[in-house]
Protein backbone atom coordinates (compact mmCIF):
# COMPACT_ATOMS: atom_id res chain seq x y z
CA UNK A 1 0.00 0.00 0.00
CA UNK A 2 2.77 2.48 0.89
CA UNK A 3 4.40 2.23 -2.58
CA UNK A 4 1.01 2.93 -4.15
CA UNK A 5 0.58 6.10 -2.06
CA UNK A 6 4.10 7.29 -2.89
CA UNK A 7 3.56 6.62 -6.59
CA UNK A 8 0.23 8.53 -6.48
CA UNK A 9 1.92 11.53 -4.79
CA UNK A 10 4.74 11.57 -7.32
CA UNK A 11 2.23 11.25 -10.15
CA UNK A 12 0.24 14.16 -8.70
CA UNK A 13 3.34 16.32 -8.60
CA UNK A 14 4.29 15.31 -12.14
CA UNK A 15 0.79 15.93 -13.49
CA UNK A 16 0.53 19.29 -11.72
CA UNK A 17 3.86 20.36 -13.16
CA UNK A 18 2.95 19.12 -16.61
CA UNK A 19 -0.48 20.81 -16.46
CA UNK A 20 1.06 24.11 -15.41
CA UNK A 21 3.61 23.86 -18.19
CA UNK A 22 0.98 23.04 -20.83
CA UNK A 23 -1.44 25.73 -19.67
CA UNK A 24 1.37 28.25 -19.41
CA UNK A 25 2.45 27.43 -22.95
CA UNK A 26 -1.09 27.76 -24.22
CA UNK A 27 -1.56 31.05 -22.36
CA UNK A 28 1.67 32.42 -23.72
CA UNK A 29 0.66 31.37 -27.24
CA UNK A 30 -2.76 33.02 -26.89
CA UNK A 31 -1.26 36.20 -25.49
CA UNK A 32 1.36 36.34 -28.20
CA UNK A 33 -1.31 36.02 -30.89
CA UNK A 34 -3.44 38.67 -29.26
CA UNK A 35 -0.36 40.82 -28.88
CA UNK A 36 0.29 40.60 -32.59
CA UNK A 37 -3.29 41.61 -33.30
CA UNK A 38 -3.13 44.42 -30.75
CA UNK A 39 0.09 45.82 -32.23
CA UNK A 40 -1.36 45.68 -35.70
CA UNK A 41 -4.51 47.42 -34.49
CA UNK A 42 -2.48 50.06 -32.76
CA UNK A 43 -0.46 50.80 -35.89
CA UNK A 44 -3.47 51.27 -38.12
CA UNK A 45 -5.15 53.49 -35.56
CA UNK A 46 -4.09 56.82 -34.33
CA UNK A 47 -0.54 55.64 -33.63
CA UNK A 48 1.28 56.00 -30.40
CA UNK A 49 -0.02 59.42 -29.88
CA UNK A 50 -3.59 58.17 -30.09
CA UNK A 51 -5.84 57.36 -27.21
CA UNK A 52 -3.89 54.53 -25.59
CA UNK A 53 -6.46 54.04 -22.84
CA UNK A 54 -9.21 53.47 -25.39
CA UNK A 55 -7.03 50.97 -27.25
CA UNK A 56 -6.19 49.19 -24.01
CA UNK A 57 -9.85 48.83 -23.14
CA UNK A 58 -10.61 47.57 -26.61
CA UNK A 59 -7.92 44.89 -26.24
CA UNK A 60 -9.10 44.07 -22.72
CA UNK A 61 -12.55 43.33 -24.09
CA UNK A 62 -11.07 40.07 -25.43
CA UNK A 63 -10.55 38.78 -21.90
CA UNK A 64 -6.98 39.89 -21.36
CA UNK A 65 -5.41 42.80 -19.55
CA UNK A 66 -3.57 45.34 -21.74
CA UNK A 67 -1.02 47.76 -20.34
CA UNK A 68 1.08 50.42 -22.14
CA UNK A 69 4.39 51.33 -20.45
CA UNK A 70 6.62 54.28 -21.31
CA UNK A 71 10.42 53.91 -21.64
CA UNK A 72 10.81 55.38 -18.19
CA UNK A 73 8.45 52.75 -16.71
CA UNK A 74 5.36 54.89 -16.32
CA UNK A 75 2.04 53.23 -17.05
CA UNK A 76 0.42 55.10 -19.86
CA UNK A 77 -2.74 53.01 -20.10
CA UNK A 78 -4.27 49.90 -18.49
CA UNK A 79 -7.46 48.12 -19.48
CA UNK A 80 -8.25 47.12 -15.90
CA UNK A 81 -7.47 50.48 -14.25
CA UNK A 82 -9.55 53.63 -14.39
CA UNK A 83 -8.13 56.78 -15.82
CA UNK A 84 -7.94 58.43 -12.44
CA UNK A 85 -5.84 55.60 -11.01
CA UNK A 86 -3.22 55.46 -13.73
CA UNK A 87 -1.10 58.11 -12.10
CA UNK A 88 -0.99 56.18 -8.83
CA UNK A 89 0.22 52.87 -10.38
CA UNK A 90 3.71 51.62 -9.59
CA UNK A 91 6.54 52.18 -12.00
CA UNK A 92 6.96 49.10 -14.17
CA UNK A 93 10.50 49.70 -15.35
CA UNK A 94 11.85 46.89 -13.17
CA UNK A 95 9.33 44.27 -14.07
CA UNK A 96 11.07 41.24 -15.60
CA UNK A 97 8.94 41.04 -18.71
CA UNK A 98 9.38 44.80 -19.30
CA UNK A 99 13.14 44.65 -18.89
CA UNK A 100 13.26 41.67 -21.23
CA UNK A 101 11.01 43.40 -23.78
CA UNK A 102 13.17 46.55 -23.87
CA UNK A 103 16.24 44.37 -24.23
CA UNK A 104 15.13 41.81 -26.79
CA UNK A 105 11.80 43.00 -28.07
CA UNK A 106 9.65 40.40 -26.24
CA UNK A 107 9.42 39.35 -22.63
CA UNK A 108 7.31 36.88 -20.59
CA UNK A 109 6.70 36.25 -16.93
CA UNK A 110 4.26 34.58 -14.53
CA UNK A 111 3.69 36.58 -11.34
CA UNK A 112 1.13 37.37 -8.69
CA UNK A 113 -0.45 40.72 -9.39
CA UNK A 114 -1.06 42.90 -6.35
CA UNK A 115 -3.20 45.15 -8.46
CA UNK A 116 -5.90 42.58 -9.19
CA UNK A 117 -4.98 40.08 -6.46
CA UNK A 118 -4.46 37.06 -8.74
CA UNK A 119 -1.56 35.23 -10.51
CA UNK A 120 -1.10 36.41 -14.11
CA UNK A 121 0.75 35.33 -17.23
CA UNK A 122 2.57 38.39 -18.74
CA UNK A 123 3.71 38.81 -22.37
CA UNK A 124 5.31 42.16 -23.38
CA UNK A 125 6.28 43.53 -26.83
CA UNK A 126 8.29 46.62 -27.58
CA UNK A 127 6.66 48.97 -30.07
CA UNK A 128 9.02 51.38 -31.81
CA UNK A 129 12.67 51.94 -31.04
CA UNK A 130 14.17 51.81 -27.62
CA UNK A 131 14.29 55.56 -27.14
CA UNK A 132 10.97 56.77 -28.47
CA UNK A 133 8.77 53.70 -28.41
CA UNK A 134 6.68 52.06 -25.75
CA UNK A 135 5.89 48.55 -24.47
CA UNK A 136 2.54 46.82 -24.81
CA UNK A 137 2.02 44.14 -22.18
CA UNK A 138 -0.80 41.66 -22.16
CA UNK A 139 -1.73 39.61 -19.08
CA UNK A 140 -4.03 36.63 -18.65
CA UNK A 141 -5.26 35.36 -15.22
CA UNK A 142 -4.00 31.88 -14.22
CA UNK A 143 -7.46 30.75 -13.01
CA UNK A 144 -7.65 28.41 -15.96
CA UNK A 145 -4.43 26.78 -14.90
CA UNK A 146 -5.72 26.41 -11.36
CA UNK A 147 -9.05 25.02 -12.64
CA UNK A 148 -7.24 22.57 -14.88
CA UNK A 149 -5.00 21.54 -11.99
CA UNK A 150 -7.98 21.08 -9.66
CA UNK A 151 -9.79 18.89 -12.16
CA UNK A 152 -6.70 16.83 -12.73
CA UNK A 153 -6.10 16.56 -8.99
CA UNK A 154 -9.65 15.33 -8.46
CA UNK A 155 -9.21 12.82 -11.27
CA UNK A 156 -5.86 11.76 -9.83
CA UNK A 157 -7.38 11.46 -6.35
CA UNK A 158 -10.17 9.28 -7.71
CA UNK A 159 -7.74 7.14 -9.65
CA UNK A 160 -5.46 6.92 -6.61
CA UNK A 161 -8.37 5.95 -4.33
CA UNK A 162 -9.48 3.30 -6.82
CA UNK A 163 -5.92 2.03 -7.10
CA UNK A 164 -5.58 1.96 -3.32
CA UNK A 165 -8.87 0.08 -2.99
CA UNK A 166 -7.84 -2.45 -5.62
CA UNK A 167 -4.42 -2.70 -4.01
CA UNK A 168 -6.04 -3.20 -0.58
CA UNK A 169 -8.31 -5.94 -1.94
CA UNK A 170 -5.36 -7.55 -3.69
CA UNK A 171 -3.20 -7.28 -0.58
CA UNK A 172 -6.03 -8.69 1.58
CA UNK A 173 -6.49 -11.64 -0.77
CA UNK A 174 -2.75 -12.24 -1.00
CA UNK A 175 -2.39 -11.87 2.78
CA UNK A 176 -5.27 -14.30 3.36
CA UNK A 177 -3.69 -16.85 1.04
CA UNK A 178 -0.28 -16.36 2.58
CA UNK A 179 -1.74 -16.45 6.10
CA UNK A 180 -3.48 -19.72 5.36
CA UNK A 181 -0.28 -21.21 3.99
CA UNK A 182 1.71 -19.86 6.93
CA UNK A 183 -0.88 -21.27 9.34
CA UNK A 184 -0.62 -24.66 7.68
CA UNK A 185 3.16 -24.48 7.92
CA UNK A 186 2.91 -23.48 11.58
CA UNK A 187 0.54 -26.37 12.33
CA UNK A 188 2.82 -28.74 10.45
CA UNK A 189 5.83 -27.48 12.39
CA UNK A 190 3.93 -28.07 15.66
CA UNK A 191 3.10 -31.61 14.53
CA UNK A 192 6.75 -32.23 13.66
CA UNK A 193 7.78 -30.90 17.08
CA UNK A 194 5.28 -33.29 18.67
CA UNK A 195 6.84 -36.23 16.82
CA UNK A 196 4.08 -36.76 14.28
CA UNK A 197 5.25 -38.39 11.10
CA UNK A 198 2.04 -38.16 9.05
CA UNK A 199 2.64 -34.52 8.03
CA UNK A 200 1.83 -34.02 4.34
CA UNK A 201 1.62 -30.52 2.82
CA UNK A 202 0.07 -30.58 -0.65
CA UNK A 203 1.40 -27.22 -1.85
CA UNK A 204 1.09 -26.92 -5.62
CA UNK A 205 2.74 -23.50 -5.86
CA UNK A 206 6.30 -23.03 -6.91
CA UNK A 207 7.79 -20.56 -4.46
CA UNK A 208 9.71 -20.42 -1.23
CA UNK A 209 6.68 -21.65 0.76
CA UNK A 210 6.52 -24.75 -1.43
CA UNK A 211 10.18 -25.45 -0.75
CA UNK A 212 9.59 -24.97 2.97
CA UNK A 213 6.51 -27.25 2.87
CA UNK A 214 8.47 -30.03 1.19
CA UNK A 215 11.30 -29.58 3.66
CA UNK A 216 8.86 -29.84 6.59
CA UNK A 217 7.27 -32.97 5.13
CA UNK A 218 10.69 -34.56 4.65
CA UNK A 219 11.70 -33.49 8.16
CA UNK A 220 8.51 -35.00 9.61
CA UNK A 221 9.13 -38.34 7.92
CA UNK A 222 12.78 -38.33 8.93
CA UNK A 223 11.90 -37.26 12.46
CA UNK A 224 9.22 -39.95 12.74
CA UNK A 225 11.62 -42.60 11.50
CA UNK A 226 14.25 -41.44 13.99
CA UNK A 227 11.69 -41.44 16.83
CA UNK A 228 10.50 -44.91 15.83
CA UNK A 229 14.07 -46.15 15.86
CA UNK A 230 14.66 -44.53 19.25
CA UNK A 231 11.42 -46.02 20.60
CA UNK A 232 12.38 -49.45 19.25
CA UNK A 233 15.84 -49.18 20.78
CA UNK A 234 14.31 -47.94 24.03
CA UNK A 235 11.88 -50.88 24.09
CA UNK A 236 14.70 -53.29 23.34
CA UNK A 237 16.81 -51.77 26.07
CA UNK A 238 13.92 -51.88 28.53
CA UNK A 239 13.13 -55.49 27.60
CA UNK A 240 16.77 -56.47 27.99
CA UNK A 241 17.07 -54.69 31.32
CA UNK A 242 13.84 -56.17 32.68
CA UNK A 243 14.90 -59.63 31.50
CA UNK A 244 18.19 -59.37 33.38
CA UNK A 245 18.42 -61.22 36.66
CA UNK A 246 21.10 -58.75 37.72
CA UNK A 247 20.04 -55.40 39.10
CA UNK A 248 21.19 -52.38 37.08
CA UNK A 249 21.06 -48.70 37.95
CA UNK A 250 22.44 -45.68 36.07
CA UNK A 251 22.77 -42.28 37.71
CA UNK A 252 23.57 -38.91 36.17
CA UNK A 253 26.29 -36.45 37.20
CA UNK A 254 23.81 -34.88 39.64
CA UNK A 255 23.45 -38.21 41.46
CA UNK A 256 19.86 -38.86 40.35
CA UNK A 257 18.68 -42.11 38.79
CA UNK A 258 18.31 -42.01 35.00
CA UNK A 259 17.75 -45.71 34.33
CA UNK A 260 16.89 -48.68 36.53
CA UNK A 261 15.49 -52.14 35.93
CA UNK A 262 12.94 -54.16 37.84
CA UNK A 263 15.53 -56.57 39.26
CA UNK A 264 17.34 -53.70 40.99
CA UNK A 265 14.10 -52.37 42.48
CA UNK A 266 13.25 -55.85 43.74
CA UNK A 267 16.70 -56.22 45.30
CA UNK A 268 16.42 -52.90 47.18
CA UNK A 269 12.72 -53.42 48.02
CA UNK A 270 11.35 -50.32 46.27
CA UNK A 271 7.94 -50.12 44.58
CA UNK A 272 7.16 -47.43 42.03
CA UNK A 273 8.99 -45.33 39.46
CA UNK A 274 12.48 -44.53 40.73
CA UNK A 275 13.68 -42.45 37.75
CA UNK A 276 14.56 -38.95 38.92
CA UNK A 277 15.09 -39.97 42.54
CA UNK A 278 18.39 -40.31 44.34
CA UNK A 279 19.72 -43.78 45.26
CA UNK A 280 19.29 -42.89 48.93
CA UNK A 281 15.54 -42.51 48.34
CA UNK A 282 15.15 -46.06 47.00
CA UNK A 283 17.77 -48.08 48.92
CA UNK A 284 18.79 -48.50 52.57
CA UNK A 285 22.02 -50.32 51.74
CA UNK A 286 24.95 -48.03 52.71
CA UNK A 287 27.49 -50.03 50.67
CA UNK A 288 25.39 -49.46 47.52
CA UNK A 289 25.18 -45.71 48.15
CA UNK A 290 28.93 -45.50 48.82
CA UNK A 291 29.65 -47.44 45.62
CA UNK A 292 27.50 -45.03 43.58
CA UNK A 293 29.25 -41.97 44.99
CA UNK A 294 32.68 -43.50 44.45
CA UNK A 295 31.81 -44.39 40.83
CA UNK A 296 30.59 -40.82 40.15
CA UNK A 297 34.00 -39.64 41.33
CA UNK A 298 35.61 -41.98 38.80
CA UNK A 299 36.52 -44.90 41.06
CA UNK A 300 35.63 -48.46 40.05
CA UNK A 301 34.14 -50.46 42.92
CA UNK A 302 33.69 -54.24 43.34
CA UNK A 303 32.55 -55.64 46.65
CA UNK A 304 30.27 -58.24 48.19
CA UNK A 305 27.87 -57.20 50.92
CA UNK A 306 25.20 -58.85 53.01
CA UNK A 307 21.83 -57.16 52.67
CA UNK A 308 19.15 -57.26 55.34
CA UNK A 309 16.34 -55.39 53.52
CA UNK A 310 13.94 -56.40 52.05
CA UNK A 311 15.39 -59.84 52.78
CA UNK A 312 18.67 -61.30 53.86
CA UNK A 313 20.83 -61.82 50.80
CA UNK A 314 24.41 -61.76 49.59
CA UNK A 315 24.97 -59.10 46.90
CA UNK A 316 27.96 -58.55 44.62
CA UNK A 317 28.27 -54.85 43.65
CA UNK A 318 30.10 -53.64 40.55
CA UNK A 319 30.13 -49.86 40.03
CA UNK A 320 31.92 -47.91 37.30
CA UNK A 321 31.89 -44.36 35.97
CA UNK A 322 30.30 -43.44 32.63
CA UNK A 323 32.91 -41.79 30.36
CA UNK A 324 33.08 -37.99 30.03
CA UNK A 325 31.59 -37.41 33.47
CA UNK A 326 28.07 -38.51 32.57
CA UNK A 327 27.43 -40.33 35.84
CA UNK A 328 27.87 -43.94 36.90
CA UNK A 329 26.45 -47.44 36.41
CA UNK A 330 25.94 -50.00 39.17
CA UNK A 331 25.30 -53.69 38.52
CA UNK A 332 24.22 -55.89 41.43
CA UNK A 333 24.36 -59.68 41.34
CA UNK A 334 22.33 -61.67 43.84
CA UNK A 335 24.81 -64.35 44.91
CA UNK A 336 22.59 -65.77 47.64
CA UNK A 337 21.80 -68.91 45.64
CA UNK A 338 25.46 -69.31 44.72
CA UNK A 339 26.45 -69.18 48.39
CA UNK A 340 23.62 -71.53 49.25
CA UNK A 341 24.69 -73.97 46.53
CA UNK A 342 28.26 -73.80 47.74
CA UNK A 343 27.02 -74.53 51.23
CA UNK A 344 24.84 -77.36 49.92
CA UNK A 345 27.83 -78.77 48.07
CA UNK A 346 29.98 -78.57 51.17
CA UNK A 347 27.22 -80.14 53.25
CA UNK A 348 26.69 -82.83 50.64
CA UNK A 349 30.36 -83.73 50.53
CA UNK A 350 30.49 -83.72 54.29
CA UNK A 351 27.30 -85.80 54.58
CA UNK A 352 28.38 -88.35 51.98
CA UNK A 353 31.80 -88.58 53.57
CA UNK A 354 30.20 -89.04 56.95
CA UNK A 355 27.65 -91.58 55.71
CA UNK A 356 30.27 -93.66 53.91
CA UNK A 357 32.97 -93.33 56.54
CA UNK A 358 31.17 -95.38 59.18
CA UNK A 359 30.33 -98.36 56.92
CA UNK A 360 33.82 -98.31 55.46
CA UNK A 361 35.37 -98.17 58.93
CA UNK A 362 33.17 -101.06 60.03
CA UNK A 363 34.04 -103.11 56.96
CA UNK A 364 37.74 -102.36 57.36
CA UNK A 365 37.74 -103.32 61.03
CA UNK A 366 35.77 -106.49 60.36
CA UNK A 367 38.06 -107.46 57.52
CA UNK A 368 41.17 -106.94 59.63
CA UNK A 369 39.67 -108.92 62.48
CA UNK A 370 38.53 -111.66 60.13
CA UNK A 371 42.04 -111.97 58.73
CA UNK A 372 43.49 -112.53 62.18
CA UNK A 373 41.02 -115.23 63.26
CA UNK A 374 41.91 -118.86 63.24
CA UNK A 375 39.97 -121.72 61.79
CA UNK A 376 38.41 -122.60 65.14
CA UNK A 377 36.70 -119.14 65.60
CA UNK A 378 33.73 -120.04 63.45
CA UNK A 379 31.12 -117.99 65.36
CA UNK A 380 33.22 -114.83 65.34
CA UNK A 381 33.94 -115.31 61.66
CA UNK A 382 30.18 -115.55 60.87
CA UNK A 383 29.40 -112.37 62.90
CA UNK A 384 32.10 -110.39 61.12
CA UNK A 385 30.94 -111.56 57.71
CA UNK A 386 27.36 -110.56 58.63
CA UNK A 387 28.54 -107.07 59.67
CA UNK A 388 30.46 -106.63 56.42
CA UNK A 389 27.36 -107.68 54.46
CA UNK A 390 25.11 -105.23 56.32
CA UNK A 391 27.46 -102.28 55.85
CA UNK A 392 28.01 -103.14 52.21
CA UNK A 393 24.25 -103.27 51.65
CA UNK A 394 23.90 -99.91 53.40
CA UNK A 395 26.58 -98.36 51.21
CA UNK A 396 24.87 -99.76 48.13
CA UNK A 397 21.57 -98.23 49.20
CA UNK A 398 23.26 -94.85 49.67
CA UNK A 399 24.85 -95.03 46.22
CA UNK A 400 21.56 -96.10 44.60
CA UNK A 401 19.65 -93.25 46.23
CA UNK A 402 22.35 -90.78 45.25
CA UNK A 403 22.19 -91.96 41.64
CA UNK A 404 18.38 -91.79 41.63
CA UNK A 405 18.44 -88.30 43.13
CA UNK A 406 21.05 -87.13 40.61
CA UNK A 407 18.97 -88.49 37.73
CA UNK A 408 15.82 -86.74 38.98
CA UNK A 409 17.57 -83.40 39.57
CA UNK A 410 19.30 -83.48 36.17
CA UNK A 411 16.08 -84.35 34.30
CA UNK A 412 17.41 -87.73 33.19
CA UNK A 413 14.82 -89.68 35.15
CA UNK A 414 12.24 -90.82 32.58
CA UNK A 415 8.88 -89.27 33.49
CA UNK A 416 5.89 -90.47 31.42
CA UNK A 417 2.77 -88.74 32.64
CA UNK A 418 -0.64 -90.28 32.19
CA UNK A 419 -4.14 -89.45 33.37
CA UNK A 420 -5.30 -92.39 35.47
CA UNK A 421 -6.69 -93.62 38.77
CA UNK A 422 -3.86 -93.72 41.38
CA UNK A 423 -5.61 -96.52 43.30
CA UNK A 424 -3.76 -99.49 41.73
CA UNK A 425 -0.35 -97.85 42.37
CA UNK A 426 -1.28 -97.23 46.01
CA UNK A 427 -2.54 -100.82 46.45
CA UNK A 428 0.73 -102.20 45.07
CA UNK A 429 2.83 -99.98 47.34
CA UNK A 430 0.77 -100.96 50.40
CA UNK A 431 1.03 -104.64 49.51
CA UNK A 432 4.82 -104.33 49.27
CA UNK A 433 5.18 -102.69 52.69
CA UNK A 434 2.56 -104.75 54.53
CA UNK A 435 4.91 -107.62 55.57
CA UNK A 436 7.22 -105.11 57.29
CA UNK A 437 4.24 -103.40 58.95
CA UNK A 438 2.90 -106.72 60.20
CA UNK A 439 6.30 -107.68 61.52
CA UNK A 440 6.55 -104.41 63.48
CA UNK A 441 2.94 -104.58 64.70
CA UNK A 442 1.84 -101.53 62.70
CA UNK A 443 -1.80 -101.34 61.56
CA UNK A 444 -1.78 -100.36 57.88
CA UNK A 445 -5.06 -99.06 56.44
CA UNK A 446 -6.00 -97.63 53.03
CA UNK A 447 -9.35 -96.04 52.29
CA UNK A 448 -11.03 -97.39 49.19
CA UNK A 449 -10.43 -95.09 46.20
CA UNK A 450 -13.02 -93.95 43.73
CA UNK A 451 -12.05 -95.00 40.20
CA UNK A 452 -13.55 -91.78 38.88
CA UNK A 453 -10.93 -89.74 40.75
CA UNK A 454 -8.11 -89.36 38.28
CA UNK A 455 -4.88 -87.36 38.28
CA UNK A 456 -1.77 -86.88 36.15
CA UNK A 457 1.27 -88.92 37.26
CA UNK A 458 4.03 -91.32 36.26
CA UNK A 459 3.20 -94.79 37.71
CA UNK A 460 6.83 -95.73 38.48
CA UNK A 461 7.62 -92.35 40.04
CA UNK A 462 4.39 -92.37 42.10
CA UNK A 463 5.18 -95.92 43.29
CA UNK A 464 8.63 -94.73 44.47
CA UNK A 465 7.10 -91.69 46.22
CA UNK A 466 4.39 -93.64 48.07
CA UNK A 467 6.83 -96.48 48.82
CA UNK A 468 9.33 -94.11 50.48
CA UNK A 469 6.59 -92.37 52.50
CA UNK A 470 5.13 -95.71 53.66
CA UNK A 471 8.59 -97.08 54.45
CA UNK A 472 9.38 -94.06 56.64
CA UNK A 473 5.95 -94.23 58.31
CA UNK A 474 6.34 -97.92 59.16
CA UNK A 475 9.99 -97.61 60.30
CA UNK A 476 9.59 -94.57 62.54
CA UNK A 477 6.29 -95.45 64.22
CA UNK A 478 5.95 -97.53 67.36
CA UNK A 479 4.37 -100.99 67.64
CA UNK A 480 0.62 -100.58 67.89
CA UNK A 481 0.57 -97.30 65.91
CA UNK A 482 -1.44 -96.93 62.74
CA UNK A 483 -0.52 -95.81 59.18
CA UNK A 484 -3.41 -94.46 57.14
CA UNK A 485 -3.50 -93.79 53.34
CA UNK A 486 -6.26 -91.68 51.83
CA UNK A 487 -7.03 -90.15 48.42
CA UNK A 488 -9.30 -87.12 48.09
CA UNK A 489 -10.06 -84.73 45.22
CA UNK A 490 -9.81 -80.97 45.78
CA UNK A 491 -10.46 -78.04 43.41
CA UNK A 492 -7.88 -78.64 40.66
CA UNK A 493 -5.77 -81.43 42.12
CA UNK A 494 -5.88 -84.78 43.88
CA UNK A 495 -4.32 -85.13 47.34
CA UNK A 496 -2.77 -88.39 48.51
CA UNK A 497 -2.19 -88.43 52.27
CA UNK A 498 0.11 -90.81 54.17
CA UNK A 499 -0.54 -90.27 57.87
CA UNK A 500 0.77 -92.05 60.95
CA UNK A 501 0.12 -91.89 64.69
CA UNK A 502 3.82 -92.07 65.57
CA UNK A 503 5.90 -89.84 67.87
CA UNK A 504 5.68 -86.87 65.49
CA UNK A 505 8.37 -84.35 64.48
CA UNK A 506 9.25 -81.14 66.22
CA UNK A 507 8.35 -78.04 64.25
CA UNK A 508 11.95 -76.83 64.10
CA UNK A 509 12.84 -79.79 61.87
CA UNK A 510 9.98 -79.47 59.36
CA UNK A 511 11.50 -76.79 57.03
CA UNK A 512 14.63 -78.92 56.45
CA UNK A 513 12.94 -82.30 56.36
CA UNK A 514 13.31 -82.68 52.55
CA UNK A 515 17.03 -81.80 52.49
CA UNK A 516 19.53 -84.48 51.54
CA UNK A 517 20.97 -86.44 54.48
CA UNK A 518 18.90 -84.47 56.98
CA UNK A 519 17.75 -86.66 59.88
CA UNK A 520 15.59 -85.82 62.86
CA UNK A 521 17.17 -88.63 64.92
CA UNK A 522 20.52 -89.47 63.35
CA UNK A 523 21.35 -92.52 65.40
CA UNK A 524 17.93 -94.13 65.14
CA UNK A 525 17.81 -93.48 61.41
CA UNK A 526 21.09 -95.27 60.82
CA UNK A 527 20.03 -98.19 62.98
CA UNK A 528 16.92 -98.54 60.82
CA UNK A 529 18.96 -98.52 57.63
CA UNK A 530 17.92 -95.08 56.41
CA UNK A 531 20.14 -93.19 53.97
CA UNK A 532 18.72 -89.70 54.62
CA UNK A 533 17.85 -89.28 50.91
CA UNK A 534 14.35 -90.76 50.72
CA UNK A 535 12.36 -87.55 51.33
CA UNK A 536 14.64 -85.56 49.02
CA UNK A 537 13.87 -88.08 46.27
CA UNK A 538 10.14 -87.80 47.08
CA UNK A 539 10.22 -84.01 46.74
CA UNK A 540 12.03 -84.01 43.39
CA UNK A 541 9.88 -86.77 41.87
CA UNK A 542 6.65 -85.00 42.86
CA UNK A 543 7.92 -81.73 41.37
CA UNK A 544 8.90 -83.56 38.16
CA UNK A 545 5.26 -84.72 37.88
CA UNK A 546 4.03 -81.14 38.25
CA UNK A 547 2.86 -81.53 41.85
CA UNK A 548 3.82 -80.47 45.36
CA UNK A 549 4.44 -82.21 48.67
CA UNK A 550 4.01 -80.83 52.17
CA UNK A 551 4.19 -82.11 55.73
CA UNK A 552 2.49 -81.31 58.99
CA UNK A 553 3.27 -82.92 62.30
CA UNK A 554 2.43 -82.72 66.00
CA UNK A 555 4.72 -84.21 68.63
CA UNK A 556 3.24 -87.33 70.24
CA UNK A 557 0.30 -87.27 67.81
CA UNK A 558 1.73 -88.20 64.44
CA UNK A 559 2.86 -86.93 61.05
CA UNK A 560 1.01 -86.46 57.76
CA UNK A 561 2.65 -86.17 54.33
CA UNK A 562 0.39 -84.81 51.54
CA UNK A 563 1.21 -85.26 47.84
CA UNK A 564 -0.79 -82.95 45.50
CA UNK A 565 -0.98 -84.01 41.84
CA UNK A 566 -2.80 -82.06 39.09
CA UNK A 567 -6.10 -83.31 37.74
CA UNK A 568 -6.47 -83.97 33.97
CA UNK A 569 -8.70 -80.93 33.47
CA UNK A 570 -6.40 -78.58 35.44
Amino acid sequence: MFPVVVAAALLNVALSSETARVVETEARSVLERMLVVAVATLRVSDGPAGDLQRVARAIGAAGVRATFIAPDGRVLADSDVSDDSLARMENHAGRPEIVEAWASGTGTAVRYSTTIGAPLMYVARRIGDRDAGLVLRLAMPMHRIEAENSARRRLLAFVTAAALLLAAVGVWIAAALLTRRVRRLSEAAAMVAAGRGDVSLDDRHNDEFTTLSRALSDLARSNRAALDRLALEGNRLRTILDAMREGMMAVGPDGRITLVNRAMLDLVGYRGDAVGLTPAEVSRQPELLDAVQAAIRGQAVTCEVQATHPRRAMLLLNAAAIPDGHGAVVVVHDTTDVHRLHQVRRDFVANVSHELRNPLATIQAAAETLASLGDHDVEDRAALISAISRQTERMGAIVRDLLDLARVESGQYPIHLEDADPGPVLDAAIAAIRPLADARGIALHCEPTDASVRCRFDPEALATVIGNLLDNAVKYTRPGDRVHVRVRPVERSVEIEVADTGPGIEEVHLPRLFERFYRVDTGRSRDLGGTGLGLSIVKHLVQAMGGTVRVRSTVAQGTTFTVCLPRPDA
